[in-house]
């Protein structure tokens, strides 16, 4: 698809989009829905009120925040592309695009959103109403029942947070059974009990849950990710997004690729992904005693030397597309964990105009980094970011410890 030489199947992405769309409003639903309920039983009348009342004044001002901010940086890249500040291609135009990638949805859904938020919330209290007076005001109240109707409801917004924070959001289009002969699935959480001598497997409870508000889960396809299309040469720009080089030769008709390695163990690895692409890389050791690997001088090289060179120096292409492929050569080569859950990728320090631009294209691709050890490496974090990071990159090479990959907080 990528390629452009097979039409997508724009009905099957669409129905993909749609249901999950649905699957993820299920959570915010219930809580506008049992939230007032939970503070109209738990607390009574006069709680309600001040909730809708605070409710009502902090999500008018949170929409308008969203739709201001979000505008004002859609108007800053524009004004930007209209040649002030550098324009297209300057370091203030690689800004802009990064808050234009916040500012849209914003402006366009986050900001909206609240508004039948809000309305919700209001209808279910003004139905209610009469219930909360009667159970809480009078000879008809009941204390027992309304403290029971709360904790319900609390019950049953803790649950859908809980199943909301342990579902995965890894995207795919491979069938269970097929993912089952590479890999264990991890999204399944198994654990195992005893029943007449035998040891037997029962899923976790959350995953019950699950099902209850969400149903099953749909299998679902990402354009971005490693396994959306064959591994061809331009995949060998994530080698360049770290310490790797490329370097032409002679008349300008052929080229060498190299690559500096973080983790000598990856060799094996990192040329077997190279192979894929049709690039054989041979294991050397650098005057420093580090472990690279270095292809031939090729001339199927030439393309990706003149798009990722200025002269003798390292650029990243303009407006370069980080996908998935790209971005698992670039974990494997120049990747490594931290120490507090997130993920680090490793930059080239002997090319630093090649740092911001990588900063907005691993934005662009939904996994926005920070700049971390004096700006030598990007650092990705935050539930959301690492799941993202894992749906893109994919399963671990064979062969790699599944600890040194990529992989969902939880998982095991």
């Amino acid at each position: 698809i990528m390629e452009g030489t097979v039409r997508p199947e724009y009905g099957r992405v669409v129905d993909i989009c749609t249901r999950d769309s649905l699957r993820e409003l299920a959570t915010p639903g219930l809580l506008a829905i049992f939230a007032p309920i939970a503070v109209g039983f738990g607390l009574g009348v006069g709680p309600l009120a001040g909730y809708l009342a605070g409710a009502i004044a902090t999500g008018t001002l949170m929409a308008v925040f969203l739709a201001n901010s979000g505008g004002a940086w859609d108007n800053a890249k524009k004004l930007v592309e209209d040649g002030n500040h550098g324009g297209k291609g300057s370091p203030a135009h690689e800004a802009t695009v990064i808050g234009d990638t916040v500012g849209d949805p914003f402006k366009d859904t986050a900001g909206p959103s609240i508004n039948p938020l809000i309305k919700v919330m209001n209808l279910v209290s003004v139905l209610i109403a009469p219930a909360v007076v009667a159970l809480s005001v009078g000879t008809t109240a009941n204390p027992v029942i309304s403290i029971a109707i709360a904790l319900v409801a609390v019950a049953i917004i803790v649950g859908a947070i809980v199943v909301s924070k342990r579902r995965s959001t890894s995207i795919t289009d491979t069938p269970r059974r097929a993912r089952s002969a590479d890999r264990a699935p991890q999204a399944e959480a198994v654990h195992p009990t005893r029943v007449g001598g035998l040891r037997r497997s029962r899923r976790a409870p959350w995953h019950r849950i699950e099902r209850v508000f969400y149903g099953t889960r749909v299998p679902q396809l990402s354009l971005f990710s490693a396994d959306a299309r064959p591994a061809g040469l331009r995949d060998l720009a994530g080698l360049l997004c770290g310490p790797g080089q490329i370097v032409r030769f002679g008349a300008g008709d052929q080229a060498r690729l190299s690559v500096v390695l973080a983790e000598p163990g990856r060799a094996r690895a990192v040329a077997a992904a190279c192979a894929e692409t049709g690039i054989a890389m041979e294991p050397v050791t650098t005057e420093s005693g580090a472990t690279a690997l270095r292809s031939a001088f090729r001339c199927d090289l030439v393309g990706l030397a003149r798009e990722w060179t200025q002269g003798a120096v390292k650029a990243v292409p303009p407006g370069w597309q980080l996908d998935g492929a790209a971005l698992r050569l670039w974990a494997l080569a120049a990747g490594r964990p931290d120490e507090r859950g997130g993920w680090l990728l490793l930059l080239d320090p002997h090319a630093p105009d090649t740092h911001l631009p990588l900063v907005a294209a691993a934005t662009r691709a939904g996994i926005p980094p920070a700049r971390v050890g004096r700006g030598t490496a990007l650092r990705i974090s935050g539930t959301r970011r690492v799941r993202r990071l894992v749906e893109l990159v994919g399963p671990p090479p064979r062969g790699l410890d599944p600890a040194e990959w990529p992989r969902s907080w939880g998982a095991g």
